[in-house]
């Protein structure tokens, strides 16, 4: 039985996957024990590891970039218009925290839906600081021109929120949207 060759590169996203998926700490590369899980299956494999959860932090990033680039590029083939639910809620630390999710039509004609952010709100929940925030994610993914219906639930700030952004987007020169 003759293994295959160890890739670097593909052993090093496998690690920020597990550390992400089961959030562990960036430092777990660190632990001799871990280190000897990998020593043991392949003795080549554990010069592949980064030694610091610094490095785990930075190829996660990473990562994060190329996964968002591919978000955006695929909601630039999308049939319909990009529709986003928003919701909000204040941390027990009282951060202001807002998800954005994006529902679409695929260019295969199926029901998409990705989470495109979770942004911590400057400010109390308003919707003047919350227009922004939509807004700077909207550009981030270069669907401004596309938004179409927001799914939010009954607060009060829900209807300011669209009328701010609808005024941002007409600011900016885009074409904007009929907010109620």
């Amino acid at each position: 039985f003759i293994r295959p060759a160890i890739n670097p590169k593909v052993l090093r996203q496998l690690i920020v996957e597990w550390i992400v998926d089961r959030r562990h700490a960036f430092n777990e590369v660190e632990a001799e024990s871990f280190r000897n899980i990998i020593r043991y299956l392949d003795k080549t494999a554990v010069n592949f590891i980064p030694k610091s959860g610094n490095t785990v932090r930075a190829d996660a990033t990473k990562l994060f970039g190329v996964a968002k680039t591919i978000i955006a590029e695929t909601l630039t083939t999308a049939r319909s218009q990009i529709h986003l639910s928003l919701d909000l809620w204040t941390t027990p630390n009282h951060k202001h925290m807002m998800a954005i999710t994006a529902h679409w039509t695929s260019c295969n004609y199926t029901a998409e839906s990705t989470l495109l952010a979770l942004r911590e709100i400057p400010g109390e929940h308003t919707g003047r600081n919350i227009s922004i925030t939509v807004l700077e994610v909207a550009k981030e993914f270069r669907i401004r021109d596309q938004l179409g219906y927001f799914m939010m639930d009954g607060a009060s700030n829900n209807d300011t929120t669209i009328e701010w952004l609808d005024k941002r987007i007409r600011e900016e020169g885009g074409v904007g949207f009929d907010p109620m």
